[in-house]
């Protein structure tokens, strides 16, 4: 994984976290249904993409084949 797909990973995550403190303080402290089930869907995403860019063709440089992380 790259320091740009690992920032980009990050930009979603606090996207998102952003987006639930929102939600729950509009809501007095609990997420509806359908709000919870967008934050899974979003958090499933987050997680593919981070699967796939780690096991992507790309590394951070410098990062000898077969010892990335």
């Amino acid at each position: 994984m790259t320091s740009g797909e690992a920032a980009r990973s990050n930009r979603n995550q606090a996207a998102l976290d952003q987006q639930v403190h929102n939600e729950r303080v509009a809501n007095g402290g609990a997420l509806t249904p359908q709000q919870r089930q967008q934050a899974n869907r979003q958090e499933n995403r987050n997680s593919r993409q981070i699967y796939n860019e780690k096991h992507n063709a790309n590394t951070a440089k410098g990062a000898p084949k077969g010892h990335e992380r």
